[in-house]
């Protein structure tokens, strides 16, 4: 394989299919993420109906950014990347207030596994019902001329 092709392949988009329960696809779009020094220092920990994107401290340079800021910056432009690539065929939802919810957090942390640690974002990806349309008016109505 040239060079070429490897970028082909590295960047290549996928052809809309069926649902796929495999989320490899979405991780993959996922890596393509910008990061800090291309660092690329996330995992992903694949499970049933659950992906998490995690650190990896071993990516970490303390030289250049002693407080981890740019590797969680990192981080965000890779679930960024997942939730786009999942927005082409999923639906998603943020789940905010069990996470900003002081008193909802313990229950929540326990229903999805993570025992006293807390999450700074949860995403709900999958292919749930579709959802109707913003009851906004359209841009039309709300702009006027001179």
């Amino acid at each position: 394989m040239n060079y070429t092709d490897m970028v082909n392949e590295t960047w290549r988009h996928s052809e809309p299919g069926p649902p796929s329960h495999d989320y490899r696809e979405l991780v993959r779009y996922a890596t393509l993420a910008a990061s800090s020094h291309n660092t690329q220092p996330w995992i992903f920990k694949l499970e049933t109906n659950r992906i998490q994107v995690l650190p990896d401290l071993s990516r970490r340079c303390p030289a250049v950014d002693p407080d981890d800021h740019h590797l969680h910056a990192s981080l965000g432009c890779a679930t960024d990347n997942l939730l786009q690539a999942a927005a082409l065929d999923l639906r998603t939802a943020f789940i905010n207030q069990p996470v900003e919810v002081a008193t909802l957090r313990p229950e929540f942390a326990s229903a999805i596994g993570i025992g006293n640690r807390r999450p700074d974002l949860v995403v709900r990806i999958g292919r749930g019902p579709q959802m109707p349309r913003s009851l906004r008016r359209p841009i039309e109505d709300v702009i006027r001329s001179g």
